[in-house]
């Protein structure tokens, strides 16, 4: 059975829908860290600071070695990457979606 263009869209929209999903994904396990961060500070914030309070060196150690680990490749500038590849996939969705034919069911009715 040949693939028909119609074929090719769904599977590629599908692929982005994927591709869109692991993306947020990221974005939720990132948002995790800086929820149990902000956590940290609120809840710890003088056990983070030195003697004179300044600080929170400990925290920065505990997020470097520790929680933001547990996330390969998180660098402080992966949230706002994310977000922005996010945008991109979404608006690619969209005019693929909004360019590809529309389908019709036997009685004539659009179908997506």
């Amino acid at each position: 059975m040949n693939k028909t263009r119609e074929d090719f869209a769904e599977e590629r929209i599908q692929h982005l829908m994927d591709e869109l999903k692991k993306k947020d994904d990221k974005i939720t396990a990132l948002k995790t860290v800086m929820v149990a961060a902000a956590e940290e500070l609120k809840e710890h914030w003088d056990a983070h600071c030195d003697d004179e309070g300044y600080g929170p060196i400990s925290l920065l150690r505990r997020l470097e070695e520790g929680l933001g680990s547990l996330y390969a490749g998180y660098t402080a500038g992966a949230f706002l990457l994310l977000q922005t590849e996010n945008k991109a996939l979404r608006e690619m969705l969209n005019h693929r979606q909004n360019a590809a034919p529309q389908k019709q069911d036997s009685a004539g009715l659009e179908a997506r």
